[in-house]
């Protein structure tokens, strides 16, 4: 593993052994790689690399610079990296800053696809839609509610429930269906199913069909934990059972 504080100041792509480069490939429509130092996803360097964060670099930010990286590593293919690269380059600054912020936090590749009007306005007006969905889900209550029981489960297995899984699972919690949020939340609200849900989480591969097995593997456990309380309640019944048989029996005496 690459220590990325040993790096030079002048190497502007990420090793791709550093113990902080985590792939999001697996998400739809959504920047291929994040830095879990940072907690911020990453841009293409000049050479098409992946570019290290500036801070990691020990240098400061330039929103600019960081706009070009981020829409360079854009990976969809009806959108037009050229046509997205100038008109940002006319955006106020504000909103330079503001599109770098929802990217560079969300992944999303806000964008200048093939047949809209490739101007400075069609790009705002991506940027403040983003903007909005970004700020309405990292407020809403549910996804507040799932980080509430990731941090209920403190020092719990440490070597499988690491900083990275959180931001991992957070990032899968974004595109599940809310069914699946459902299961997920209500897997990771109980002890046992959570540990047994993050050692298997912990060994599955993090390349493009983690989030095809994820989801069956959610639905596994879905299972097993429906069985588990229905097992639970199937004994409480019978421990209820022979109790009212006790009573009766005293009663009759």
């Amino acid at each position: 593993m690459t220590n990325p504080n040993e790096l030079l100041s002048t190497q502007t792509n990420c090793p791709p052994d550093c113990p902080f480069l985590s792939g999001r490939h697996f998400l739809p429509d959504i920047l291929p790689h994040f830095c879990d130092k940072f907690d911020v996803f990453l841009g293409a360097d000049l050479g098409g690399r992946i570019a290290r964060y500036p801070a990691c670099r020990l240098q400061p930010e330039n929103i600019v610079d960081e706009g070009l990286s981020l829409i360079g590593a854009y990976t969809l293919t009806h959108l037009s990296i050229v046509d997205t690269k100038e008109a940002f380059l006319k955006l106020s600054p504000f909103f330079q800053r503001m599109f770098v912020e929802v990217v560079r936090k969300t992944g999303r590749q806000i964008a200048i696809a093939y047949g809209m009007s490739a101007s400075a306005d069609t790009l705002m007006a991506e940027t403040l839609k983003e903007y909005k969905q970004a700020k309405d889900w990292l407020g809403s209550p549910e996804l507040k509610d799932f980080k509430g029981v990731l941090a209920s489960l403190g020092d719990f297995a440490p070597e499988v429930l690491t900083r990275q899984t959180k931001n991992l699972l957070e990032n899968l919690f974004q595109v599940l269906d809310k069914s699946e949020r459902a299961m997920l939340k209500n897997l990771m609200a109980t002890k046992g199913a959570a540990e047994a849900f993050l050692e298997q989480f912990h060994t599955i591969p993090k390349d493009m069909s983690l989030l095809k097995n994820f989801r069956h593997m959610l639905y596994e456990h879905d299972d097993k934990q429906k069985q588990r309380q229905l097992e639970q309640e199937r004994r409480r019944q019978m421990e209820r059972n022979r109790r009212m048989q006790q009573n009766r029996g005293r009663g009759s005496r």
